[in-house]
């Protein structure tokens, strides 16, 4: 499944994974492909294709199973530098730290179905370049300023594509946003992440989370803000 939204200019296509409901979103200038998230999207690889794209360059929001899951086959089709925060990259070398080990537990729960060997524990390869706390890095003119976060996980990070787009992984959706998964910090959500998105949500115009839709920063953040009891 793909969607094409343009906000302030800029053509964003999201692809829906196939097992899992994580979201990719794919930029393309000059042959070139800017991407958030390696969601299990088969559509995704043969757009790439068919659009004749020669280099990658990959942002991960974060470590677990359902965001890496097309990373190396990304790497192994195209040119592609896979960029993530340092964390991330360290805990998605391994099944226990992606959570891929325990996949199928974590989808029954969540989404009540009967997954059983659907999804066996893997490993990603490390990420080409890393970062830590705030930077930014240039792209085709386009700006992609990176923060570090530690609600959802302990790898996580969003980004904000220039300075009015942003692409908030797990941190930030119109559901309410799980904090204790292995490595997740209610505590951080609360006093790191909620203040980080409330500085930025005057100067964006869209949010671009890792599951459901595009929304407004203010609605995704009115559905966060609730008492920890209720946060899964």
């Amino acid at each position: 499944m793909s969607k094409t939204t343009v906000c302030n200019g800029t053509k964003i296509i999201r692809f829906t994974g196939e097992v899992f409901d994580a979201v990719s979103y794919v930029i393309v200038e000059d042959n070139d492909a800017l991407i958030f998230d390696a969601a299990d999207s088969n559509k995704m690889i043969s757009y790439l294709n068919s659009s004749n794209i020669k280099n990658i360059t990959l942002f991960l929001t974060h470590e677990h199973f359902d965001h890496i899951f097309m990373a190396d086959k990304l790497r192994n089709m195209f040119n592609c530098n896979v960029i993530s925060s340092s964390e991330c990259s360290s805990r998605m070398q391994s099944s226990k730290g992606n959570l891929s080990s325990i996949a199928d537990v974590l989808i029954s729960m969540n989404t009540h179905s009967e997954v059983s060997g659907m999804v066996t524990g893997f490993s990603v390869s490390a990420a080409d370049e890393t970062f830590d706390g705030k930077c930014t890095f240039e792209w085709h003119k386009h700006i992609i300023e990176c923060h570090c976060l530690g609600g959802h996980s302990a790898g996580s990070a969003c980004y904000v594509l220039d300075e009015s787009i942003l692409f908030s992984g797990d941190d930030l959706l119109p559901i309410p946003v799980i904090t204790r998964f292995p490595g997740g910090s209610t505590k951080k959500f609360r006093n790191e992440d909620i203040p980080l998105f409330e500085s930025l949500k005057n100067n964006i115009s869209l949010v671009f989370p890792g599951h459901g839709q595009p929304g407004n920063p203010e609605d995704m953040l009115k559905i966060n803000i609730t008492p920890d009891k209720f946060r899964q």
